[in-house]
């Protein structure tokens, strides 16, 4: 039903202009995500973890960021990793990591930035999951220094539950989110707090940024999730895919060098190749070291 209404909307449109399935999309997602009161679309990760930057920086009137995991190819962020090559020095030095997990990493960088950092952007879980008091923990720090608390879920939304990894860890006041929300369709999401999202009557982003097959690509996605139990089925599935992968690994006594980690729904295998090459070399009487 969704598909046919939705092919009614998108006839005699234009794709880059705004149209009503902006709004019924910002609704829904109002009704999903715990900080979503309203939201912005662009049409990949990087433009909405860029937003969620620029918007806090607006918000708080400073300048440096906090980062802890993999926020896109922008300036702001690339310039803080070994792909920096053409980004200015000026802009890596407002760029500060610290350590998943390691509250003390973060709470080092507030003491010695003091009211310099505007936000703390990270992804609420990647490979690893959050140890229970590091995402409150997290919060707490931001509070105390005033800084924005951002969730880059480009991972965890919309595959780890329907109101994001922040439905069942922690609030936050800035999220943002990726093309999972729309089944692999171009399109992301920054959305959070209304006192911060309403400086975007002066705050620009995107131009022609608008991507309207993918918005409405993300509501028949997001209706599939809900009355198909998406969410379960993916975790079933990922279940069984890891744990395939596991009984492998050991069938085939390769645990010294290749692990399986992450959510079902998002996980990786780990090769340590070191000891993969101490394997092969046993195996293989003409192996030579070199």
């Amino acid at each position: 039903m969704w598909t046919l209404r939705l092919l009614s909307k998108l006839k005699r449109c234009n794709f880059s202009l705004s149209n009503e399935l902006e709004a019924l999309l910002a609704e829904k997602i109002a009704q999903l995500i715990p900080c979503a009161e309203m939201s912005r679309f662009g049409k990949n990760g990087s433009d909405a973890t860029t937003a969620a930057i620029r918007l806090s920086r607006a918000y708080t009137g400073r300048d440096e960021v906090a980062v802890c995991g993999y926020h896109g190819w922008h300036d702001w962020y690339i310039g803080s990793t070994d792909k920096k090559l053409g980004v200015p020095e000026a802009t890596q030095s407002l760029t500060h990591k610290f350590q998943f997990n390691n509250i003390d990493s973060l709470e080092a960088l507030f003491k010695k930035r003091k009211d310099k950092i505007a936000a703390v952007i990270l992804e609420p879980m990647n490979i690893t999951y959050p140890e229970a008091d590091f995402l409150p923990g997290v919060k707490a720090l931001c509070q105390e220094y005033g800084a924005v608390l951002v969730f880059d879920e480009t991972v965890t939304g919309f595959r780890f539950d329907l109101g994001g990894a922040q439905n069942f860890w922690c609030y936050t006041r800035l999220s943002n989110f990726g093309k999972g929300i729309a089944n692999g369709m171009p399109l992301s999401v920054v959305t959070g707090k209304k006192e911060i999202m309403q400086l975007l009557d002066e705050v620009f982003l995107f131009h022609l940024w608008r991507e309207l097959l993918s918005i409405a690509a993300a509501l028949a996605t997001i209706e599939k999730l809900e009355k198909q139990s998406g969410i379960q089925k993916i975790t079933t599935y990922g279940t069984q895919l890891k744990e395939g992968l596991e009984a492998l690994i050991s069938q085939f006594s390769c645990s010294d060098f290749l692990s399986v980690s992450g959510n079902p729904v998002w996980s990786f295998s780990i090769y340590m190749l070191m000891s993969l090459k101490s394997y092969i070399c046993g195996k293989h009487s003409t192996c030579k070291r070199r």
